[in-house]
């Protein structure tokens, strides 16, 4: 079976399920190859590139001639094909070129799936699979669910029509798509994320259990600098912990547009000495960061599941995460971590001073619980064996 995979760029760092993705489907005897911008840095499949967009109309308008001009040498029947599927849709003929020339480098292609691995990396390429003969699937993430169509309104009306199959992260996820307009009768699946047991050393404790009020606690978030992660939101939890005197150090991993807004919150709570941004950090770089830290938050205001809560708990860290969508189905309250209501600073600070109250013995069975659940829940080879069915069954 050949499949395509469409992205919106080639995966960076910190998209490693993508990766783990592609190996799980070659390994079963399926042909792979990506259809992203950027380069084949680390993909383990051949690579298409998308035809440029510039900013010149006037460059854009010859290569929009050149890259059509080819399509039509190359196979014109499945050009002939989208073009209809698109008049025949209501797309006016200057849009319906413009889409042609945006899928042009995957309707030379002969695939007998087209999977598009973000909800939005679909928009403007709906009638791409029909074109070339291949049935469809889109994957939708947090950010295409909870972010995307808050500035785009009924985005994804025209996908639902013709979709065949439609893979989600989470329960809560897929709860949110009815409420985007998701037909009941479009087959749905939901795959949670995995990590890689073998590539993440577990801690055994950590450092503060013992002696909290001697130590300093180190506290860290994986995340985008994304207005919802809430970060903001944390910062004000630990400011009220500050004020008490609790001794911490908070690391942030990441990058985003939100980091001029909360270094000046960072600022504005008095914080300065106790809040890094590392901005973006390689994979090994991030491991390291989990088993130097004692405690790891994300309090996000929405959240489709959350990887970097899986790999901070199979890395042995206790965990607290807010009741966004995903991260309640991640974590199980008061079993493999501590769930606290979103929104609520106040509760946020309240929870960490009693986590740090709790028995050594208390912490450490949560850990060992929230790694367990991960080797026989979130392992790579059983969403590797859980995407094999999505496309064979």
């Amino acid at each position: 079976m050949r499949i395509g995979l469409v992205l919106n760029s080639v995966p960076n760092y910190s998209e490693t399920f993508l990766i783990n993705k592609i190996r799980g489907l070659q390994e079963n005897g399926h042909e792979v190859i990506v259809f992203a911008a950027g380069k084949n840095a680390i993909l383990p499949c051949k690579l298409a590139t998308p035809p440029p967009v510039i900013q010149s109309r006037l460059w854009q308008a010859w290569l929009l001639v050149f890259y059509l001009k080819m399509l039509f040498l190359k196979a014109p029947k499945n050009a002939i094909r989208f073009f209809q599927l698109e008049h025949q849709s209501g797309t006016p003929w200057r849009q319906n070129l413009e889409n042609m020339y945006l899928s042009s480098h995957i309707l030379s292609k002969e695939l007998d799936w087209l999977h598009f691995g973000f909800g939005t990396a679909a928009i403007r390429k709906e009638h791409t699979a029909k074109a070339i003969g291949a049935k469809m699937a889109v994957s939708f993430r947090g950010s295409d669910a909870y972010v995307y169509p808050l500035s785009h309104p009924n985005c994804y009306q025209k996908m639902w029509r013709v979709v065949d199959k439609v893979h989600v992260i989470s329960k809560g996820l897929q709860t949110q798509l009815t409420r985007l307009g998701k037909p009941g009768s479009l087959d749905s699946e939901v795959i949670y994320p995995a990590v890689d047991l073998t590539k993440i050393p577990c801690k055994t404790e950590g450092r503060w259990f013992s002696k909290p009020e001697k130590q300093r606690l180190e506290i860290l978030t994986v995340a985008r600098l994304h207005w919802i992660k809430g970060l903001d939101q944390t910062l004000k939890a630990l400011s009220m912990l500050h004020a008490k005197g609790l001794t911490f150090s908070f690391t942030i991993i990441g990058a985003g547009a939100e980091l001029e807004r909360l270094s000046y919150l960072t600022k504005q709570y008095s914080l300065n000495d106790k809040v890094v941004f590392k901005g973006r950090c390689s994979p090994e770089q991030t491991l390291s960061y989990y088993q130097n830290a004692d405690l790891y938050i994300q309090y996000s205001l929405q959240e489709g599941f959350g990887n970097a809560v899986l790999e901070a708990q199979a890395s042995g860290l206790p965990c607290i995460v807010s009741d966004a969508d995903g991260l309640q189905e991640n974590i199980m309250d008061g079993e493999t971590g501590w769930v606290v209501h979103r929104q609520h600073p106040e509760a946020l600070a309240n929870k960490i001073e009693e986590v740090l109250s709790l028995p050594h013995d208390e912490v450490s069975r949560i850990v060992q619980n929230a790694r367990k659940r991960v080797e026989s829940t979130f392992n790579i080879k059983i969403q590797q064996k859980a995407f094999e069915d999505f496309f064979t069954s």
